[in-house]
């Protein structure tokens, strides 16, 4: 099974392994969603989050007493989090798998 051809479909090669990669704002929970699957395989997939808010600046609160600077989710953040979830998950797999994207770098959702 082949990614049909889609503006919103991008691709990625790590370690001479393709990747598709799809971007998904949540407007009512204020989040950048990021899928990441393989291309040889879709089902296989994993995602990973990004804290935004309604107003859309620069700077979002996290609940806490900090704030962090929203990124893009750009082709090297990407890369990151395939090279984390292939360290940290077993995501090659039908299950849907979430880690979460900070300005820490990423973590496991328990």
């Amino acid at each position: 099974m082949t990614i049909p051809k889609n503006k919103r479909i991008r691709k990625i090669t790590i370690d001479k392994i393709q990747y598709y990669w799809t971007i998904k704002y949540d407007e009512d929970y204020g989040t950048i969603l990021c899928n990441i699957g393989l291309v040889e395989a879709p089902n296989f997939r994993f995602s990973f989050y990004r804290g935004a808010n309604n107003s859309h600046i620069k700077w979002i609160d996290n609940g806490v007493e900090e704030r962090d600077q929203l990124e893009a989710v750009t082709p090297k953040l990407v890369s990151e989090a395939i090279k984390y979830a292939n360290e940290n998950l077993d995501w090659k797999n039908k299950e849907f798998s979430l880690i979460a994207s900070n300005s820490n770098g990423f973590s496991l959702i328990d």
